[in-house]
């Protein structure tokens, strides 16, 4: 289970990376102490809470260069963690790919996530 604190925790740390959208929350980049790409995807990746799953999807769109740390992450994780990671890698990977061009305009020069094998 769970507490307030932690989730608030892992609210604040996509804020620093721009994910801003989880709401309601008062959590902000300065509360929360900085926590690795690879400790962030984890702890996304086994949250109850289905917002903070599927915020892997955002943070592999807006840091490509998280998708590194998928591999090493995934071999640690029980099944369902594994499986909403890879799910949630490969729908950043096809949103990317369907919606290049747009995100182009909202975005700055953000390169394609890179190819992993599992």
């Amino acid at each position: 289970m769970e507490t307030e604190a932690y989730r608030e925790t892992l609210v604040a740390a996509l804020r620093e990376r721009g994910i801003a959208y989880l709401a309601p929350s008062d959590a902000s980049a300065n509360d929360a102490p900085a926590l690795a790409a690879s400790e962030l995807i984890a702890r996304l990746a086994t949250q109850d809470d289905a917002r903070l799953v599927l915020s892997l999807i955002p943070l592999f769109i807006l840091h490509p260069e998280c998708a590194s740390e998928v591999p090493q992450v995934a071999a640690v994780l029980n099944d369902q963690p594994r499986i909403a990671l890879i799910a949630c890698y490969m729908a950043a990977v096809y949103l990317q790919r369907l919606w290049g061009v747009r995100l182009g305009f909202y975005m700055q020069a953000v390169p394609p996530p890179a190819r992993l094998v599992f």
